[in-house]
């Protein structure tokens, strides 16, 4: 799944994910304050790991990873996800609804 460098950035942080409800791909935008290890999962209502977008070191600036709702079993069933984005200095959780 893509992601992708630019701009400059002050702090860690994770923005609302794009479009949710997603029937299909969903944007998840992160920022990096300083080159680290970060990981980005999609985690379910019961916290099981669903889909790893992003886990290694990513370099300043914004980033952006793509969810397709797709999991190493096949495609995820619609319902109500977590975005986990996590950092050195703390972690974000977002809220994303996989629509049928």
């Amino acid at each position: 799944m893509p992601a992708s460098a630019g701009g400059e950035v002050v702090a860690f942080a994770l923005a609302p994910v794009a479009p949710n409800p997603s029937r299909g791909a969903a944007r998840i935008d992160h920022a990096v304050a300083r080159e680290a290890r970060v990981r980005l999962t999609v985690i379910d209502v019961l916290g099981r790991e669903v889909a790893t977008l992003v886990d290694g070191m990513q370099t300043p600036g914004r980033h952006q990873a793509i969810w397709t709702g797709e999991s190493p079993r096949g495609r995820a069933r619609a319902g109500l996800y977590f975005v986990r984005y996590e950092t050195p200095a703390r972690a974000f959780v977002r809220r994303l609804v996989l629509a049928p």
